[in-house]
């Protein structure tokens, strides 16, 4: 399983690869939260110049949609 936390500190030093990556989660994520499927916990900084952290959590209805994925998507 690919860490992206440990590859990548910030968007910043995304290679091509890894930009593309992001943007793809964050639509995913962006998809889950319209559809109700997630609940957006709040951002975090853990110093003042420091990059943001999203921190989002799966409802009920997500686990179950999640669990149902077969992974041809």
């Amino acid at each position: 399983m690919l860490n992206l936390k440990k590859i990548f500190l910030k968007k910043s030093d995304f290679n091509k690869t890894g930009l593309n990556i992001y943007t793809k989660i964050n639509r995913y994520i962006n998809e889950f939260f319209e559809a109700n499927l997630i609940v957006d916990m709040g951002n975090k900084q853990k110093h003042i110049f420091g990059a943001n952290t999203k921190l989002v959590v799966l409802k009920n209805t997500g686990a179950v949609f999640v669990d149902g994925l077969n992974q041809n998507f």
